[in-house]
């Protein structure tokens, strides 16, 4: 659900089979020379070269900086830097992978509810600065538009602690997150009524008494570079709000693509309105509202 939230995977991953493939795709993606990949990366052009004719493969030093300075996941880097390397499927544009074809495929919703082990050791409460310039990138990658300010957004963190959460690979290196704003009233009305955009939330629209009756949950930010990774982090959602049962609780938020609409409403929630496009490079961006009370019990608490 979270990878779906973001884009459709289903049809736009590619099966690399080797690393130059992968970096000539790369620089074609972010419209840049062997020149330019070379100053990010504080190499010279003909190891660029190298590289792209698969003469040579990464020093493990060079491996962490691809990871870090060009945005890509480690598990991608990893299976394709050796001398026998292992195909995985992979999408530029959502920073999404997959190990399998059979991950490419769109996941059905009760996954996320089926009762698999979760590594409880690769997720952490959403804290540190690094973690917001993951959340900060991720935004701009995906959805064009100006994120909000880092301390809102760990101040969320603070009254929310158990839906702003950040997951790691098994390397170290982040795989995904998901980022709740606690809103209040005032701000869900304008948000729903479109005279208020999202990038203009503020200290002032939080929610910081939950004694309440509604309560109201808006997704910020949710992400994952996999399905698994995805389930990890969504299981731990569902866990929050199974265990809450709050009796009066809005979830909302932006949803962008026609696949993660359709699985925003397989779990309970509506579309209230899309935008039309300005032009083919920006998403379709819907708000949907809800809860997961029908998904999660089966009824409406």
């Amino acid at each position: 659900m979270i990878l779906l939230f973001l884009c459709s995977v289903e049809e736009e991953m590619k099966k690399y089979n080797s690393l130059s493939e992968l970096i000539v795709d790369y620089r074609k993606f972010k419209d840049i020379t062997q020149l330019d990949l070379a100053d990010i990366l504080d190499v010279d052009t003909r190891t660029i070269s190298r590289w792209e004719k698969g003469v040579s493969l990464i020093k493990p030093d060079k491996e962490d900086d691809i990871v870090e300075k060009l945005f890509l996941p480690h598990q991608v880097i990893h299976n394709l830097n050796s001398e026998h390397p292992i195909s995985i499927y992979f999408d530029m544009e959502s920073r999404t992978y997959s190990l399998s074809l059979i991950g490419v495929k769109i996941a059905d919703p009760d996954l996320f509810k089926a009762k698999l082990p979760v590594e409880e050791e690769r997720i952490h409460a959403l804290t540190a600065d690094e973690d917001v310039e993951f959340i900060h990138a991720i935004k701009k990658l995906r959805q064009f538009q100006n994120p909000l300010d880092a301390a809102l957004i760990k101040k969320s963190a603070e009254l929310l602690p158990e839906l702003n959460l950040v997951l790691f690979d098994q390397a170290g290196f982040y795989a995904g997150h998901v980022a709740f704003i606690p809103l209040n009233l005032t701000a869900y009305k304008k948000l729903k009524e479109k005279s208020m955009k999202e990038s203009e939330i503020s200290f002032g629209d939080l929610e910081s008494d939950f004694s309440e009756d509604l309560r109201i949950f808006y997704f910020y930010s949710l992400y994952a570079d996999s399905i698994v990774n995805a389930y990890y982090l969504m299981s731990k959602v569902l866990r929050y709000f199974k265990i809450q049962q709050f009796k009066n609780y809005i979830i909302a938020g932006m949803a962008n693509h026609e696949i993660g609409v359709n699985m925003h409403r397989e779990m309970g929630l509506r579309l209230i309105w899309e935008e039309e496009k300005d032009n083919e490079a920006y998403p379709i961006r819907c708000f949907v509202e809800g809860n997961y009370d029908m998904y999660l019990f089966g009824k409406m608490t």
